[in-house]
C-alpha cells in the first residue's frame, strides 16, 4: 500500500470515530444555584436531558423556559438542565429570574463557558435531547411558540426506535 492510501485510510478511521463520538453526550459538573456540583450522568439515570443553554439577556431564551417548565414538572422521565451562560456579574439577574417564575428545573451556571464549548454552543437558546443511554436524540438552535412539542415528539420517536 502507498503511503497516499494509508494516510486516507487512516483519516477514514479517525473521521469515523470523530463521528461516533458525536452522537454521545459529553460528561460535564456544573454548578447549580445551589452551588452544588451536578453532573450530566446523575441526571440521565434512567432518564432523559433536555438540556437548554439560555441567558438572562436572551428574550427568546426566556419565552422558552416557561414551556420546558411544564415539561419536567409533567414528565417523570425527563429531567429538564438549564445551564445559565452568564458571567457571574450578571448571574445574579438569572438566579432572579429563576426564583420569580418559580421554575421546577434545575438551573445550572457555565460562566466559562467550557460546557458550551463541549456541545459546540454558538447561538442561544441551543437546546440538545440526550437519551438515557446518553446518546443525543436532537439539537435545536432558537426558539418558536410550540418548539416543546417538537422535543417531546422527537424523545417519543427515539423511545419507539429502541423498544
Amino acid at each position: 500500500m502507498n503511503f497516499r492510501k494509508i494516510i486516507l485510510v487512516a483519516g477514514l478511521f479517525i473521521l469515523l470515530i470523530n463521528l461516533s463520538a458525536i452522537d454521545k453526550a459529553p460528561e460535564f459538573k456544573l454548578k447549580n444555584m445551589k452551588g452544588e456540583w451536578v453532573n450530566l450522568s446523575q441526571k440521565i439515570d434512567k432518564h432523559f436531558v433536555i438540556l437548554d443553554f439560555w441567558a438572562s439577556f436572551c428574550a427568546p431564551c426566556k419565552k422558552e423556559l416557561p414551556g420546558l417548565n411544564k415539561i419536567d414538572k409533567k414528565h417523570n422521565d425527563i429531567n429538564v438542565l438549564a445551564v445559565c451562560t452568564d458571567r457571574p456579574r450578571t448571574q445574579n439577574k438569572a438566579k432572579a429570574f429563576i426564583k420569580s417564575n418559580r421554575f421546577s428545573f434545575e438551573t445550572l451556571f457555565d460562566s466559562r463557558g467550557k460546557v458550551r464549548k463541549l456541545f459546540n454552543v454558538v447561538d442561544i437558546p441551543h437546546t440538545v435531547v440526550i437519551a438515557p443511554n446518553g446518546e443525543i436524540v436532537t439539537v435545536h438552535t432558537g426558539y418558536k411558540r410550540g418548539d416543546e412539542k417538537h422535543l417531546l415528539l422527537e424523545i417519543e420517536k427515539w423511545k419507539k426506535a429502541h423498544k
